[in-house]
């Protein structure tokens, strides 16, 4: 009888570990959101220093309200986002290849600022995209990264793999300087960050 007993704890051990192998989640493969940045009403920009606007909001027409932010790849069917779909559900991506964002923005019912952004994709990598309408990005004032140039702009922060700026149509802009920014966040679950 107590043999019995322990072949059969021994066996709901054996069955509870290999339970517990099935169970665990392999590590996820690599996937992609895609957000609107926190809404502002301000922002320091400049030196010396001033405070500008930001009219960002996703439900404002003179804001994010008329985006659409289209991501596509080889072997990923279309996914289109507009304001409403923001943030978007983490949804899997190709391990590898290239990866394209096509950004729109609609105000008054016409197109005032577009861009295609592009990168290769790496495996097991959580990517991020964050759109914001702003004069800069609060990471601009981190470092002494270009707020103008040829896209993309190389980022110094950690986990901040590029920044895309497009300009918005002259008749659209709230303020001079206004620009839709694209960035793009490579984050590594498990992988050291900040401080190492």
């Amino acid at each position: 009888m107590e043999v019995k007993r322990l072949g059969l704890v021994l066996a709901l051990a054996l069955s509870v570990a290999s339970c517990g192998i099935i169970l665990d989640a392999p590590p996820p493969g690599a996937s992609l959101q895609v957000e609107a940045a926190a809404q502002a009403e301000s922002m320091m920009v400049g030196n010396p220093p001033r405070r500008m606007p930001v009219v960002n909001g996703p439900d404002d027409p003179k804001g994010l309200a008329g985006i659409e932010v289209e991501v596509y790849a080889r072997n990923l069917e279309r996914q289109k986002f507009f304001a409403k779909d923001l943030p978007s559900a983490r949804f899997e991506v190709p391990e590898s290849g290239t990866i394209n964002v096509d950004l729109l923005l609609h105000q008054d019912g016409a197109a005032v600022a577009q861009g295609r952004v592009t990168w290769l994709l790496e495996p097991g990598v959580e990517w991020r995209i964050v759109v914001d309408r702003a004069p800069s990005l609060i990471y601009l004032e981190l470092d002494n990264m270009p707020r103008t140039g040829p896209n993309p702009l190389k980022c110094g922060w950690w986990w901040c793999h590029e920044v895309w700026r497009f300009e918005i149509q002259q008749d659209a802009l709230n303020y001079e300087g206004e620009a839709i920014w694209l960035m793009i966040w490579r984050v590594v679950p498990g992988a050291c960050a900040d401080v190492c």
